[in-house]
């Protein structure tokens, strides 16, 4: 049995290292380290899981998801170091604003710009409601939980802020000569 484990172990991670390694990366820009630890960390745990349970029904899913915990659970224990998180608001910011890959790494100046504008612009409520939804992919649930806030109301204030973001992105794009 160990044999065939090892096998779609090795099968998975052909399929999908690179994937995962990317992943990690794109989260924890700039901490080259940190990132291929957590990236290797998935995998161990994946590794754990097949001798205990078997093999996930979707081990691309899988990966992700613990990667990206393992990412949040880095943000979380260096929450004092608020250069990560602002860099971690940052990239979160910046692939909601993203409309095309390619332009994603031709414009940074208007990512900047962009960032600048919504950090300047978005009050502390509406960065902790980007930071439980988009960054930590809390439910609206334990989002309203955490807010002291109903869940109909963390929807309400979460389409607001979506609205106002993409006003403000609009704005950017016009300024930048993009529309």
């Amino acid at each position: 049995m160990a044999d065939s484990l090892e096998k779609i172990y090795k099968q998975i991670w052909d399929e999908y290292s690179k994937t995962v390694r990317t992943f990690c990366h794109a989260r924890l820009q700039g901490r080259y380290h940190d990132a291929e630890a957590l990236y290797m960390a998935a995998f161990e745990i994946l590794w754990d899981v097949m001798l205990r349970k078997g093999v996930p029904p979707n081990p691309k899913a899988w990966l992700l998801r613990t990667a990206q915990n393992l990412v949040f659970t880095q943000y979380r224990n260096n929450t004092k170091d608020s250069e990560k998180l602002d860099r971690s608001m940052y990239v979160t910011l910046r692939l909601y604003c993203c409309d095309d890959m390619a332009e994603d790494f031709e414009n940074e100046e208007y990512y900047q710009a962009l960032f600048d504008e919504l950090e300047e612009t978005l009050n502390e409520e509406e960065k902790t409601l980007i930071y439980y939804n988009s960054i930590l992919k809390l439910r609206q649930s334990q989002t309203a939980q955490k807010m002291g806030i109903s869940e109909d109301a963390v929807k309400q204030r979460w389409l607001r802020l979506r609205r106002k973001m993409d006003k403000i992105k609009q704005q950017k794009r016009k300024e930048f000569g993009f529309c």
